[in-house]
């Protein structure tokens, strides 16, 4: 049998448009030997795919405003997306504050003898961009990671571990006091 004969015949028998002696056909075809089965097999797959399209179910229904302001998508907002974004800024404040220090100044031309008010001098250690630029890449990098690390549920089997080594840990802390 030549190619588009058997997809004419196994798409007849799939849209369930054949007369009996196709049928006949059809399944002698089927049983000759494995591969036809596979074949079929394969082009059922896209045949019911192609049937769960034009219905539509295997669309999901978008949800309205009201149906996603719900406690649990708030509270995993705020889990994932603000704990992430602050743990972000932090780690960015932190940076910047690594590049920098001040320095009391006691005397100067000003403060001769040190009598005078102190003067308090920010010193950066490298320019100004610089401190900014990695401010921010570090941050979004702390960002990102904390959100791959919730979104990858990967806080679950860290809480696990945890609970495992923490609880005995009090245990021997209560026995203590």
């Amino acid at each position: 049998m030549k190619d588009y004969e058997i997809w004419l015949m196994i798409t007849r028998h799939l849209a369930k448009d054949e007369t009996e002696q196709e049928k006949e056909v059809f399944f002698v075809w089927l049983q000759q030997n494995n591969n036809n089965q596979l074949y079929f097999n394969k082009v059922k797959k896209l045949w019911d795919a192609e049937a769960e399209d034009e219905t539509g179910t295997t669309e999901p229904r978008k949800l309205t405003l009201m149906e996603q302001l719900t406690l649990p998508n708030i509270v995993d907002f705020i889990t994932k997306q603000a704990l992430g974004n602050i743990i972000g800024i932090a780690v960015g404040l932190w940076v910047s504050k690594t590049f920098t220090h001040s320095v009391l100044e006691r005397r100067n031309i000003h403060n001769l003898f040190g009598l005078g008010h102190r003067k308090t001098t920010i010193v950066n250690e490298i320019p100004q961009w610089q401190q900014t630029t990695i401010s921010i890449l570090v941050g979004y990098i702390a960002l990102e990671m904390v959100h791959y690390f919730l979104q990858s549920k990967q806080f679950i089997a860290l809480w696990k571990m945890m609970k495992k080594k923490l609880i005995p840990y009090l245990a021997k802390l209560k026995q203590r006091i």
